[in-house]
């Protein structure tokens, strides 16, 4: 009987406290909440005691915006400061180094000076001095702005771009009828004298223009030359006016030296001198298979110069070798004048910079262009050594002027880089 009644009490203890401690861990549980919940008035009420809790990221975060500012103190130090402003002058400082005293006014009273004699400027009773106008001339002509629009957005903007060639269709009477190249912008075509342009070249392997020539003889047939900076892809032919295009030549080598291979080196770091710039293509006024183009290969020697095809671009000859070619045209289907002009001065070599004439222009054996050039000598042009980048004008009389070189324009740029 006891046994029993022992076994009873035991059970009644073991089930009391089953349900007992439930009771005292939800006391607690409620009791840390109600804690909490106390303790959320007293950090916003005072922020410092959160801040407190976080000691070791904020000291963290404190260390990084140290350092921060250590390296812009840096950054903008007196020395850096310092040196920065001696690159500065040394930019706008003489040979010998330095900013000579006075030097910038002495170049005002020079510019002053030249302008007066110039008749640009009078001196006033009072000493001070005033800009002469120029009194207005009747306008014959007016220029107006067919596009395009300046874009808006970019760092330079608004800008328009750079068109690095205009060809006016010979066969459209009206004159509407125009291409424009860009230096990375294609080739465009209007049919409206300007109102509205279609883009004609997209799917060329270069978007980058040097020049661009209709055949005067077959209208039809066009040719764009490829490479303003950036990167071209020789010389384009165009059968159907302009509208669509397909490479001259597709093989790299000697008779198709345009497309490659390219040289990587270069003396600027952010772009290779590699391919080939043309500047200028010219079609014989007689014959459109016959095609003249002025190269520049940079670094590359006697590469440079000008090339002739006889087959409508499929081959090309180096018929002026040794400089850089800055210009080519036909005066006649005979005649023709090229320029050599690098704008860092003649190298070595027969060909130096200076315009050259030919008189064989037509000329082809076996296939090939065999016309020939001889440099123009006289008084009235300057010294191979003073001649750089060299641009010229020919005049649409010269076939029919009695003289021969009446009429070659003397208005060209002879300019020494460097």
């Amino acid at each position: 009987m006891k046994l029993l009644s022992a076994a009873i009490r035991n059970s009644l203890l073991f089930i009391a406290a089953f349900l007992i401690v439930p009771v005292f861990l939800g006391t607690a549980v409620a009791q840390q909440t109600s804690s909490t919940k106390k303790e959320e008035p007293t950090r916003a009420k005072f922020p410092a005691a959160k801040a407190q809790k976080s000691t070791a990221p904020d000291a963290d975060a404190d260390a990084d915006s140290q350092s921060a500012k250590k390296a812009g103190a840096e950054k903008d130090s007196p020395d850096a400061i310092r040196k920065r402003d001696q690159w500065f002058y040394k930019q706008r400082s003489s040979a010998n180094g330095h900013i000579p005293a006075g030097a910038r006014a002495r170049a005002l009273a020079h510019m002053q000076r030249r302008m007066e004699a110039e008749g640009r400027l009078v001196h006033r009773p009072d000493g001070s001095i005033a800009e002469v106008a120029a009194p207005l001339a009747a306008v014959t002509n007016t220029w107006t702005s067919i596009g395009p629009t300046p874009t808006t957005g970019g760092e330079f903007s608004p800008v328009t771009g750079r068109i690095t060639a205009i060809a006016v269709d010979p066969s459209d009477a009206t004159g509407n009828t125009v291409l424009i190249g860009g230096a990375q912008g294609g080739i465009w075509r209007t049919t409206d004298a300007g109102t509205t342009w279609t883009a004609v070249g997209d799917q060329n392997s270069s978007l980058s223009m040097g020049s661009i020539a209709f055949a005067p003889s077959t209208p039809a047939t066009v040719y764009a030359a490829t490479f303003d900076i950036y990167y071209g892809a020789g010389v384009l032919k165009s059968t159907d006016k302009g509208q669509t295009w397909t490479p001259t030549c597709t093989t790299p080598g000697t008779t198709c030296p345009f497309i490659g291979p390219f040289s990587d080196a270069t003396p600027f770091g952010f772009f290779t001198l590699g391919g080939a710039r043309i500047s200028y293509v010219a079609v014989n006024p007689s014959n459109p298979q016959m095609v003249l183009a002025s190269a520049q290969f940079a670094l590359s020697g006697s590469k440079e110069g000008v090339y002739c095809s006889a087959d409508g671009g499929g081959t090309w000859t180096n018929v002026l070798a040794g400089q850089m070619s800055t210009f080519v045209g036909f005066a006649s289907s005979t005649v023709a004048f090229a320029a050599l002009g690098d704008p860092f001065g003649s190298g070595t070599g027969a060909n130096l910079n200076g315009i050259y004439k030919s008189t064989n222009a037509n000329s082809v054996t076996a296939g090939a262009c065999s016309m020939t050039f001889t440099a123009l000598t006289g008084a009235t042009l300057p010294a191979s050594s003073a001649m750089g980048r060299i641009d010229l004008g020919i005049s649409p009389l010269f076939a029919t002027d009695s003289t021969g070189t009446g009429h070659l324009q003397r208005a060209m740029l002879v300019r020494q880089c460097g």
